[in-house]
């Protein structure tokens, strides 16, 4: 299961590099127009929940649901929002909690699903080495926009790359 390895090592790769920024940002500062960090981490966290629905969907013989909304801004809103009532502890929490289910869920894909484009809920078709690529360049556009925010952290980014 060589895929798989390297499949969750792309993830951890980016996941360690955008955490490493993480001792470095003021949560209380908005980072995207209306996003701190708390807002940030529940769009990851959300996006991770997402995939692991549909990826047990998948492993379930089904096939998952469309996105609620199809426009990509609603659906982030709709994300965070799900999680407005959470502290920022409890959003640093699942926010390592939903990448974990994401792992366990990705390790008990049988090798032959690896390789065939399965249909996610925003309407397209990949296989999981591109969902995982997907995952990965996410957090690193997010990571870039960090290092970028936090030479003038007193700005929000104006481009909102979620």
């Amino acid at each position: 299961m060589n895929l798989l390895f390297a499949l969750l090592h792309r993830l951890d790769e980016a996941r360690a590099a955008f955490e490493s920024l993480l001792p470095r940002l003021n949560p209380s500062l908005p980072i995207y127009p209306n996003w701190t960090l708390k807002e940030l981490l529940d769009h990851m966290s959300g996006w991770d929940e997402t995939i692991v629905s549909a990826l047990e969907a998948h492993l379930s013989g089904t096939v998952p649901g469309p996105l609620a909304v199809q426009h990509i801004d609603a659906y982030n809103d709709i994300l965070i929002a799900r999680r407005a009532s959470l502290s920022l502890e409890q959003s640093r929490k699942e926010f390592q909690s939903t990448r974990a289910e994401l792992r366990k869920v990705l390790s008990v894909v049988p090798e032959n699903m690896l390789a065939i484009p399965l249909l996610f809920p925003w309407g397209e078709q990949m296989t999981l080495s591109e969902l995982v690529e997907l995952l990965a360049r996410h957090e690193e556009e997010h990571t870039a926009d960090l290092l970028r925010w936090l030479e003038h952290p007193e700005r929000p980014l104006v481009e909102d790359s979620a």
